[in-house]
Parts: structure tokens; sequence; C-alpha cells
């Protein structure tokens, strides 16, 4: 099942433990930690469902649901998983919203999918988002100043 932010993350988590072909069946610590990060990430950060995290990596939802709390065991008592996990998090690829929790294109389409469809509706929206965000830097701007 594609799935273009689990994607993401795959390669992004692949990346940062240098571990190849992360969905291969292979039972290595090093395999298994970065699952776990894939896992805990896919669940927590970017907000996907147990069982839609199980169908991408082709397991069983159980699978998912023991990476998770085994996730919790490493991080609280392995220090090198620990280090691993919040270098993970502070990559600046990460943090630049690449593995963003919330896909902004989907909410911006859920929103404009509530409006009476209307290319007049639509135009409104644009100029009151338009003026929120030039609101936003305008005091943003006389703060820093």
């Amino acid at each position: 099942m594609a799935d273009e932010q689990l994607d993401r993350l795959k390669y992004a988590v692949e990346l940062q433990t240098g571990v190849e072909n992360l969905m291969r069946k292979c039972r290595t610590v090093e395999h298994a930690d970065a699952r776990s990060m894939f896992h805990n990430f896919a669940y927590i950060h970017l907000g996907k469902k147990k069982i839609q995290i199980a169908r991408y990596c082709n397991q069983h939802h159980s699978t998912i649901i023991y990476s998770l709390s085994r996730f919790e065991s490493l991080y609280k008592y392995d220090r090198h998983f620990r280090n691993q996990w919040l270098d993970f998090i502070e990559n600046k690829e990460t943090k630049l919203g690449l593995l963003n929790k919330f896909n902004r294109y989907e909410r911006l389409d859920m929103i404009l999918n509530k409006i009476p469809l209307s290319e007049n509706n639509v135009e409104k929206l644009f100029d009151q988002m338009f003026s929120i965000a030039s609101d936003m830097n305008d005091k943003q701007n006389t703060v820093s100043v």
C-alpha cells in the first residue's frame, strides 16, 4: 500500500540509522530498533493508525503494538537508542516538516471540501487567509523591532 508520508519516513529512518531495506524480514537488533523508530514516529508524529502502519509494513497489527511498547523500553533504558532517536527528531529534514504530523495539503483540502462549491466562496477564503497571514507577519515584525 503506497503512502507518501510513510515512504518519506522509511527513507529518513534508513538514512539516520544506516539500516538498508528497513522492511526486510530480519531479526537483527539494528533492524528491529530502526523499525521500532519507524513505527513510533508514524503512530505518534504522523497520526497513523496501527492497522495502517501494519498494512504498509506488511505486518500484523499486534507486531506494531509490540514494537511501540518495545520503543518505550528502549527509550527508557538504552542510551544509544535514545540518542539515535533524539538525533532523528532533531534532524533538519524532520524539523523542516518533511515528516510533518499533519500534511498541510490534506488539511487544506478537508477545509475546502466543507465549503459549498463556488469560485466566489473559494476566492473569499483565500482573501481571508491572505489577510490573516499578513496580520500575523505584521505582528511578528512589530514584536521583533
